[in-house]
């Protein structure tokens, strides 16, 4: 089975793993429990997975988040991450002078 949001790479591994893990609280009839619940992924579709796996779980760092406060959470975290992204494309490069020094070289040399 390939990662909700179909990326490889240790996103695939992670998925993997989640899935080894989820499997195994199947088996067991054990609760998954989360360090920390925005580490476990900043994509709302693999919280999403874990949500729909019909597994219990618990994230340590928020023990009293039900569903709706994990889907909620999960959502600005993805939010968040992409904002973070779109922030890194916009960045301008920075100014130079048209001898290619950094002006604020120019303003201390003054």
């Amino acid at each position: 089975m390939s990662s909700p949001d179909g990326c490889g790479g240790p996103h695939e591994r992670a998925f993997r793993q989640l899935q080894k893990a989820l499997a195994a609280c199947r088996k067991h009839k054990a609760k998954l429990v989360i360090a920390k619940l925005d580490r476990l992924s900043r994509n709302l579709a693999f919280i999403a997975t874990l949500m729909d796996s019909n597994v219990e779980f618990i994230a340590a760092d928020n023990p009293h988040a039900n569903r709706l406060t994990v889907h909620i959470l999960a959502a600005v975290a993805e939010h968040e991450r992409e904002q973070s992204a779109s922030a890194l494309i916009r960045r301008p490069a920075p100014r130079r002078s048209p001898q290619g020094v950094h002006r604020a070289s120019i303003a201390r040399n003054s």
